[in-house]
């Protein structure tokens, strides 16, 4: 995933300062297959493990 080696798209082409796509990141594990569904789970995982109390 990090460097891209099975498909050729890395984590980096999908995450980084600039953006964050959660459906085309799909196409790093499985093109882009139950993308929306994923994304959603993706989103929610990433919005529990950062949320801090402050």
């Amino acid at each position: 995933m990090r460097d891209g080696i099975f498909t050729g798209h890395k984590l980096a082409d999908y995450f980084n300062p600039m953006e964050e796509d959660w459906i085309e990141a799909r196409r790093i594990i499985n093109r882009l297959d139950r993308a929306e569904m994923i994304a959603g789970y993706g989103r929610k995982f990433y919005a529990a493990i950062s949320y801090t109390t402050g």
